[in-house]
């Protein structure tokens, strides 16, 4: 199979991983009322925020136990369980029945699916992120790596643009009584011919060669790899927080606590989210000819500058500009990201080693980033406190960045 199929084949299934996130996200007050209704809408919202973080805080078990299974028995295999479960997951969320139809226990079926999502995604992006480096010449990682993460924002856009268009050819009513569910059938059936596709693909070449094994990655990784792990749940714990906060959170706070409801917001939220693709695709390229800490650290250091003017401008009504301005820098961490986790690691550690940075990066500062931001506002009256938020992980992730040559260009 030629690179390009196995770039897309690996791409799609990282792109249905952001589709049902983001509709997850912007579903946010219909799946309050439908399974959480609780009689408040700030407290029902928060509950349906709880269940999303839940799906990102099971992912590192799903990274611990498909990273063993993709190191020790291959990664093509592993390929194929990640997408078909999250395949199944995805397009039974959309046949749960209601709290007001089965009480409890619908929210328990809608909870539990959640956790099979979380599973599955927790070694599906890991996974593609290893296959790929294993797949392609050392000069051309960063790009294709950027390509995967290309696709990875792509779902966000194909997320938002099939909601818009769903809601759009029903009526409100129809939509919020069972419209909504078709979005989950989407990604569901999305998925499933994934799964068909992605039978097609070799075993990594790199995997194949390999004449030594552990028998534990995950605790080699732990044992003997402290240091590089952390810096790897840092950068991409960054990257993390900016996707929940700038493409998640901001619309269902601009929906449910902000006064003003800024017409058009799905539209802009469109053109962010293919702008943002194509700034991955410029930074992988850079990444591949110029030195990735420096790179990385100058992403780092404008996202901080930029996180407090960027809300101050949402806040005073503003759209585009704030918009444009986080998908911009989104994009630029996440062109560098995927190219410098595989190289943290050996061949024979290295999908649990990228599965347990991305999956704790993304369960510490991607899942709870919701239920923080909101927090924050909560407890600080200030609509503006998530900026601080993204400020203090990003700042984090400058330090060790700058302090590290383990993310540089020249790493095997």
């Amino acid at each position: 199979m030629t690179t390009n199929k196995t770039l897309l084949l690996c791409g799609f299934g990282g792109m249905l991983e952001f589709y049902d996130f983001i509709i997850y996200a912007l579903l946010a007050s219909i799946l309050a009322e439908q399974f959480f209704p609780t009689g408040d809408a700030i407290t029902s919202i928060l509950a349906t925020f709880a269940t999303f973080a839940l799906g990102y805080l099971v992912r590192p078990i799903g990274g611990f136990i498909f990273g063993h299974f993709g190191d020790v028995y291959g990664r093509k295999n592993t390929f194929m369980m990640t997408v078909l479960l999250m395949a199944l997951s995805t397009l039974l969320i959309a046949f749960v029945p209601s709290y007001q139809q089965i009480g409890i226990t619908g929210t328990l079926l809608l909870i539990i699916l959640r956790i099979v999502q979380g599973l599955s995604i927790g070694g599906e992006i890991p996974g593609a992120i290893t296959y790929i480096s294993e797949c392609v010449p050392k000069h051309q990682r960063g790009f294709t790596s950027g390509v995967i993460f290309f696709f990875l924002a792509n779902g966000v856009t194909l997320g938002t643009l099939a909601h818009w268009w769903i809601s759009g050819l029903l009526s409100a009513e129809s939509f919020h009584q069972w419209g909504w569910r078709l979005l989950f059938v989407i990604g569901g059936v999305l998925g499933f011919i994934n799964y068909l596709l992605r039978k097609r693909i070799q075993e990594s070449p790199v995997f194949e060669n390999l004449t030594s094994s552990v028998r534990f990655p995950l605790s080699h990784v732990i044992r003997f790899r402290k240091r590089i792990t952390f810096l790897g749940v840092l950068i991409t714990g960054s990257g993390a927080a900016m996707i929940t906060t700038y493409f998640l959170f901001i619309p269902g706070y601009l929906k449910i606590v902000l006064p003003h409801k800024p017409d058009g917001f799905l539209f802009a939220s469109v053109v962010g989210c293919f702008t943002s693709t194509l700034i991955i695709l410029l930074f992988g390229y850079l990444s591949d000819r110029l030195s990735r800490r420096w790179l990385i650290s100058g992403c780092l250091l404008a996202s901080i500058l930029l996180a407090l003017p960027i809300f101050n401008s949402w806040v005073s009504g503003a759209l585009w500009i704030p918009m444009l301005a986080g998908a911009i820098l989104y994009g630029t961490i996440w062109g560098v990201i995927p190219s410098i986790l595989p190289t943290l690691f050996d061949t024979e550690i290295r999908f649990s080693g990228v599965a347990t940075c991305y999956n704790l990066g993304f369960a510490l500062f991607a899942g709870l980033g919701p239920l923080i931001c909101f927090y924050l506002i909560h407890v600080t009256g200030l609509p503006n406190a998530p900026a601080y938020y993204l400020m203090v992980v990003c700042g984090a992730a400058l330090v060790v960045a700058l302090l590290s040559s383990v993310a540089s260009k020249t790493q095997p």
